[in-house]
């Protein structure tokens, strides 16, 4: 959609398939919200892409942390601690996008996207290894 956000790509794959597929779709949805707000898509538009974007994290997260706990995940409460920093991101876009500004959303867009890449590719990489080890795939 964008060069400013870093598109998915099998690189960030890490082989549990309900983790990957839920992972793009993060990434995918990141995405829209930057386009809708480049291309200044209806304020109705754009709060549904952020509803959505919303509520899908919080059902990621949540089916992460059952799997942590249903396994036992010995770094747990660290990992949780950034599920709840990305919420706080979250809910720090929709107070700026109801101020309005245009740039600071576009700039939060490119820290979600970032952030959830780095997220992936280091925490929730650990979280699929030690899966892994355990017979999740």
């Amino acid at each position: 959609m964008s060069s400013a956000l870093t598109e998915w790509s099998a690189e960030f794959e890490n082989g549990i398939s309900w983790q990957d597929q839920q992972h793009r779709e993060l990434i995918q949805s990141v995405h829209k919200l930057y386009g809708a707000i480049l291309s200044k898509q209806s304020d109705d538009a754009i709060q549904e892409i952020v509803n959505f974007l919303y509520n899908y994290t919080k059902n990621h997260f949540d089916m992460e942390e059952r799997y942590m706990e249903a396994y036992l995940y010995p770094e747990t409460d660290a990992h949780v601690f950034q599920h709840r920093s990305f919420i706080k991101m979250l809910e720090d876009f929709e107070e700026e996008r109801r101020s309005g500004k245009t740039l600071a959303n576009l700039a939060l867009c490119y820290d979600l996207n970032k952030w959830t890449l780095n997220h992936i590719k280091t925490e929730d990489q650990r979280f699929a290894d030690f899966l892994r080890v355990e017979g999740e795939s």
